[in-house]
């Protein structure tokens, strides 16, 4: 009896800790933060809840417990009142839920935090989640812990921030493709995962509890069956292929990276109806090139084109082509930049767009890169979706660019100096480059590859005119090289 009378205690403290009317029916939630000024941070709280008739209103206020992030001591908290209410639209033009509603609830508020080197982590926990789930156990029971991290105040670190709230359902037996990304003001880097959903705990330091999943439903398989389930750890791209129809519930987390150091992560609680859509007339998509394979020099651009169709369709399609900067080994390394430049050449059911790559010095390595990127006709929520993996090779400069042959030093601004090149951006651990005369002596040295030489020896004289030869030594990692050349003085 005592022993069914703690476990009645512990699975009513933490309801008893929160606003009674947030006990049910909330679908997903996050905990953000934004820098104002000197100390003072801002903080908001996103329910999203069911809006169907009959439940209780949103509550006014919440409150957050913050927590040192090394010794687990309790620091402060922090209540948050409610600033905005209001219902999000769900489906689009090619299939509309019903009985599927989502209504979004802002709370904010601000506090003065205290310096400090471990850094915080923050919880909101409540109780509890509808009981229609079908991945977990006894759900009508079990609540939330939503969570963030920053890291030491004195920082004036923002967190990432979560884009709008995606359609609350995913469609059966069909590629769903949706957009999770958060985006970061500080430009850190950010790195996305599905990780599992905690219990309630109340106002108390981590470590939380995992919900209890149903049988036969785990991280690993949230959907259940022989559904797929992952996202693109660089995009936030989720791409998902259910086999089942039910409520499942999966959390996501965003880590941000400073420095090649992790310094805070945040995450988002989420809901998932899992429905048999009716779309009417499906687009078949496809891209001109399945897989492309690349060899890039590094300090270089290169630039490709991408066409996306739409086949046997009617009407015009909302076509886009999204892609991203390539997949991390690890949040340490230094990525080349993939940009994509939309809309080059469009038409109702084709768009044509450019890929270019900028692939810095620090970016040369042995293994290759690889870029996920994906045609999508939104007008079906992403149901429609092609895809093409872009595998490129940065590589040490194999050649230096031609320089000019003849130099006119007369300080007239045309052809004054000998250079290599305008750039400088080629890859060199060493460079060095020694000038001479035709009899052989010593006239000019440069360490540097952006030198200009104008026609002068190493004491300042300028030199006669007739041809000069050079020779080049160079090298990047395990590569090394050597040009040599003649140039022609005229003075």
């Amino acid at each position: 009896m005592k022993k069914a009378l703690v476990r009645i205690l512990t699975l009513l403290l933490p309801c008893l800790f929160t606003s009674p009317a947030n006990a049910t029916h909330v679908v997903g939630g996050q905990i953000e933060y934004t820098w104002l000024s000197g100390m003072d941070y801002e903080f908001q709280v996103t329910f999203y809840r069911d809006c169907n008739p009959g439940n209780a209103s949103m509550p006014l206020s919440t409150t957050l417990c913050f927590f040192d992030k090394v010794t687990n001591i309790q620091y402060s908290t922090l209540t948050l009142n409610i600033v905005n209410d209001d219902t999000l639209s769900l489906g689009d033009a090619c299939y509309t839920p019903t009985g599927l509603c989502v209504e979004r609830g802002v709370f904010k508020g601000t506090i003065t935090m205290t310096a400090n080197p471990n850094g915080y982590y923050i919880i909101y926990s409540l109780c509890c989640r509808n009981n229609i789930i079908t991945n977990i156990s006894n759900p009508g029971s079990v609540g939330m812990t939503w969570y963030a991290e920053m890291p030491d105040p004195a920082l004036q670190n923002s967190s990432p921030k979560f884009g709008s709230y995606p359609n609350a359902y995913l469609c059966n037996s069909v590629n769903n493709l949706q957009d999770l990304s958060a985006n970061d003001v500080n430009g850190d880097v950010l790195t996305y995962s599905i990780v599992d959903p905690w219990d309630d705990n109340g106002c108390v330091a981590a470590p939380y509890p995992v919900v209890p999943y149903a049988p036969g439903y785990s991280l690993a398989n949230l959907l259940g069956g022989t559904s797929t389930l992952s996202i693109n750890p660089t995009t936030g791209m989720l791409s998902a292929y259910p086999v089942n129809a039910g409520v499942f519930v999966i959390s996501i987390r965003v880590e941000e990276y400073r420095n090649n150091v992790k310094i805070g992560e945040i995450r988002r609680d989420m809901q998932y109806s899992v429905l048999n859509c009716t779309t009417g007339s499906t687009p078949v998509l496809s891209l001109n090139q399945p897989n492309i394979v690349d060899t890039i020099i590094g300090g270089k651009n290169h630039c490709f084109q991408v066409k996306l169709n739409a086949i046997n369709v009617s009407g015009a399609d909302l076509l886009t082509l999204i892609g991203a900067s390539p997949e991390l080994a690890s949040p340490s390394e230094n990525l080349p930049t993939v940009t994509f430049v939309y809309d080059t050449t469009r038409t109702p059911d084709s768009i044509i767009a450019n890929v270019c790559v900028n692939a810095p010095c620090h970016s040369i390595r042995t293994n290759p890169y690889y870029v996920t990127y994906y045609g999508i006709d939104s007008s079906c929520a992403g149901i429609d979706t092609a895809m093409i993996l872009y595998t490129f090779y940065v590589v040490p400069p194999g050649d230096l660019e031609n320089p000019p042959n003849i130099i006119t030093p007369n300080g007239d601004a045309l052809n004054d100096f000998f250079s290599l090149t305008k750039e400088n951006d080629l890859c060199f651990d060493h460079f060095n480059i020694d000038i001479y005369n035709r009899w052989g002596n010593h006239i000019y040295e440069s360490e540097d590859y952006a030198f200009r030489w104008d026609g002068k020896t190493k004491t300042g004289n300028n030199v006669s005119n007739g041809v000069y030869y050079y020779i080049i030594n160079a090298g990047f990692m395990e590569n090394t090289y050597q040009f040599t050349g003649f140039v022609h003085v005229n003075q």
